[in-house]
């Protein structure tokens, strides 16, 4: 009896997997897919262009030089009494979702990198056999304006924030930010508008990285029609062929194929991240995100929101 009940059990068992893995094969689950759960229909593959396909989940790489805060809830404001009845720190709580910041501040050379790349090429390129000239006889000068339409004297940080009475500050008025010795030092003296035209390009940077770093069949097929010939070569004018077999492209007219390529990636960014190939765009992090980023501690939160048994995050 005890074997006949023994059967029984790993008979059902069998049958219960079974019927399990016939449903998700039914309803599109399981290593199979390929069926909408929802209509029943199969999905389209590389040589169906009739049918709908589904972009599969791809892992973002982290962005470059951040770490991960896992998001919470945390105490802000003032735990003094309020003497003056100004009301400007209240103690409240506030809930702040994960993000991405910096592990170090953005430092000199980080910032001397941003101006450089404001007139010149980066290195990244696309197309197929393509090769980065400068024509000895009209070298490459970058332009008197950036890319953002500024001067560089509007993009270099300003020394004199050092300067004040009696501070003794000399050395670094004249030479913090030029002085290759203080290149891992924070930057500073740079305004919240030169802050922001820093995130901006370097979400254009880290963004036409990921794109450039793509095969050519994963890219979209309107920007493939704006930017390449079916054989997956740039087309754009100027371009030769060299005795090689590869394309030739001088450094003026990259750098120009670079900023249309980003302002194209800006104006339909929708079609690069539903493919998973566009991360969100860089910013300062506001109040709450500092604060909470810098406290690194999470607590067992009471009723009267008060925070007992902290624990140090991971970052």
């Amino acid at each position: 009896m005890k074997n006949i009940a023994r059967f029984l059990k790993v008979s059902l068992l069998i049958l219960l997997a079974a019927s399990i893995t016939q449903s998700c094969s039914l309803f599109g689950g399981g290593k199979g897919g390929g069926v909408s759960s929802a209509t029943g229909m199969a999905y389209g593959d590389a040589n169906d262009t009739i049918s709908f396909k589904p972009y599969d989940i791809q892992n973002l790489p982290n962005p470059p030089g951040m770490v991960f805060v896992q998001g919470g809830r945390t105490v802000l404001g003032s735990f003094e009494q309020d003497l003056f009845g100004a009301r400007d720190n209240i103690e409240r709580t506030v809930t702040v979702n994960s993000f991405y910041m910096d592990e170090t501040e953005i430092t000199n050379e980080k910032w001397k990198e941003y101006v450089y790349y404001q007139f010149r090429p980066m290195p990244e390129q696309m197309g197929k056999d393509t090769e980065v000239k400068d024509d000895p006889n009209n070298p490459f000068v970058p332009s008197q304006t950036s890319h953002n339409g500024q001067e560089l004297a509007d993009l270099v940080p300003e020394d004199s924030v050092w300067a004040s009475d009696f501070s003794f500050n000399d050395v670094y008025s004249q030479n913090y930010y030029s002085n290759p010795g203080f290149n891992e030092y924070p930057v500073v003296g740079v305004t919240w508008r030169q802050v922001v035209d820093y995130t901006k390009w370097r979400t254009d940077a880290v963004n036409y990285g990921i794109i450039s770093s793509v095969a050519f069949d994963e890219l979209p097929d309107e920007f493939k029609l704006e930017f390449y010939n079916p054989d997956g070569s740039l087309q754009m004018l100027g371009a030769s062929a060299s005795t090689t077999g590869t394309q030739e492209v001088f450094l003026e007219e990259l750098d120009q194929l670079q900023q249309d390529m980003i302002a194209y990636i800006n104006q339909n960014k929708k079609m690069f991240i539903e493919r998973g190939l566009y991360l969100p765009e860089f910013r300062l992090p506001n109040e709450a995100e500092w604060e909470y980023a810098a406290k690194a501690t999470v607590g067992t939160q009471y009723l009267d929101e008060n925070e007992e048994y902290g624990r140090i995050y991971p970052w």
